[in-house]
């Protein structure tokens, strides 16, 4: 059940509206609930969107963001955001076993 209504684009905010368009774009033209939520507020979901594209420049790959966000995800026991970082961390090869392995906290295949 979602407790807070999620912001929709086009009903008040051109700085929210502008971020959802950008994240729909990192998204592949889907913007997941989490970020709909944050757009009640301008001021987060423009900060959000800021710090997904300053990790972007990183010198982790997008499998290995994904890896320290489920890890995150785990530690935090939030369901919603292991999930959404599962669906993610296929998208990047990430294989069934090291993604058991990590919502499981257990070590990956590859130690690294």
């Amino acid at each position: 059940m979602q407790r807070i209504k999620g912001y929709e684009a086009g009903t008040g905010s051109p700085e929210a509206d502008a971020a959802l368009e950008g994240i729909g774009r990192m998204f592949g033209g889907m913007v997941p609930n989490f970020h709909k939520v944050l757009a009640n507020s301008p001021a987060a979901i423009a900060g959000f969107e800021s710090l997904y594209r300053a990790l972007a420049k990183t010198s982790l790959s997008g499998a290995e963001r994904e890896i320290v966000a489920l890890e995150v995800s785990r530690r935090q026991a939030c369901d919603y955001c292991t999930a959404a970082h599962a669906m993610a961390a296929r998208g990047h090869g990430i294989d069934e076993d090291d993604l058991g392995a990590l919502i499981d906290g257990r070590p990956m295949a590859d130690g690294r």
